[in-house]
């Protein structure tokens, strides 16, 4: 089952300010967005969803959200997938004095309708802060973090009520709920803090979101997978947790907003095709899948990714430790004296579903065995013991 991911598209037009964002509409059309577009088409993708965790809008500007949502409709349409999960971000609701009197009422009598072309879902959505579809091969929740902008301080973080949660612990508890391989948590504040990102204090995190992590794992019995935005940083890590299967969250990087200083020489705008593997996920009860990252910079319009927080290529669900990679390794050594990328065939199958940070606590551990390594794109291509 394959998704592809856009976040924080914080799309403008021609007669608004353009300095925020990469995705700017003149007559309806982008060339930024085009060429993403055209980019997509020629890697030949067969996508099941196209999820985008908000900020479709720039600043609360209905003009804004009104070319967003058409762009992500018409990459819907022109890449054949057959539906669209999204939920609204900051910008898209109460958080700045916008255009229009109100951000959120332009957002809810949008067309198409927003955020699923399901009246009762909106309805729900809309009227409780979250939703429920049902897909064929999993459950997905649609979580409005930003329900409370507008009031007070509200617009400087996400927040999920109490109140929420026991009405999602209820519905999951519920034979409304019906078991598939995976479920989904779609929203657009992370749930837990990130001060890893901007290296102080995280104010920005989503209230309650730590709690809601543990109500959703704690009720069901399949394993969860989190997609969110607002960050612009991109990563992927388990949840803390006391149980086997702790939520996997997947942060997705912005798609076009241009990148504030203290981020923009770590990551770049990128989007990113997530594939789940069913079968596996079904038969170990753990999330089990591959991602590709691919980016936009100046030089090099799309590409696939070359950034080190969020590389080209890496996965996630894996069961092999380190020290049993190394062990393999080293009875591959003991046949010939260094091993190039032929030779190391059945160690790539190995570390199929590391993560970047997984794979960077692999190649600690290499040193420490003894081992010297050489790697492009976050891939071993060469290792042999040290003289």
């Amino acid at each position: 089952m394959r998704m592809l991911i856009l976040s924080d598209l914080h799309a403008t037009f021609e007669s608004s300010d353009q300095k925020n964002s990469r995705l700017s509409f003149k007559d309806k059309e982008s060339e930024f967005g085009r060429r993403f577009i055209h980019y997509c088409k020629s890697l030949n993708l067969n996508i099941d969803f196209l999820v985008c965790p908000g900020d479709i809008s720039n600043q609360g500007c209905g003009d804004s959200f009104e070319n967003g949502w058409r762009f992500l409709n018409q990459v819907s349409n022109e890449l054949n997938i057959k539906e669209i999960l999204c939920v609204p971000g900051n910008h898209d609701l109460q958080s700045r004095p916008g255009t229009n009197f109100s951000p959120l009422h332009s957002v809810k009598f949008c067309e198409p309708s927003f955020p699923s072309n399901d009246f009762e879902t909106n309805t729900h959505f809309w009227g409780w802060n979250w939703s429920h579809i049902e897909a064929k091969s999993f459950n997905c929740v649609l979580l409005n973090s930003s329900a409370y902008h507008g009031f007070s301080t509200e617009y400087k973080h996400g927040r999920v009520a109490p109140e929420t949660i026991k009405q999602l612990s209820n519905f999951i508890k519920s034979d409304d709920f019906k078991e598939k391989p995976f479920n989904l948590l779609l929203c657009h504040h992370h749930p837990v803090k990130r001060e890893d990102v901007d290296f102080e204090s995280d104010y920005e995190v989503m209230d309650g979101g730590q709690a809601l992590l543990n109500e959703i794992e704690r009720e069901s019995s399949e394993p969860w997978l989190v997609i969110h935005g607002h960050k612009h940083f991109a990563s992927i890590f388990r949840a803390q947790s006391g149980g086997f299967t702790a939520p996997l969250i997947f942060s997705a990087g912005s798609f076009s907003a241009k990148l504030y200083p203290e981020i923009e020489t770590r990551t770049a705008n990128q989007f990113y095709i997530l594939d789940i593997d069913l079968e596996a996920t079904s038969e170990n009860e753990r999330l089990i899948g591959t991602f590709e990252a691919h980016s936009w910079d100046v030089d090099n319009n799309w590409h696939p990714s070359s950034s080190e927080n969020l590389p080209h290529k890496g996965g996630f669900g894996t069961d092999i430790s380190p020290k049993n990679i190394i062990f393999k390794i080293k009875e591959l050594l003991e046949i010939e004296p260094y091993l190039d990328e032929n030779s190391l065939q059945p160690i790539y199958e190995m570390l199929t579903h590391y993560t970047p940070t997984e794979f960077k606590e692999l190649l600690k551990k290499l040193t420490k065995a003894n081992l010297e390594y050489d790697i492009s794109e976050h891939k071993l291509i060469q290792v042999a013991l040290k003289k």
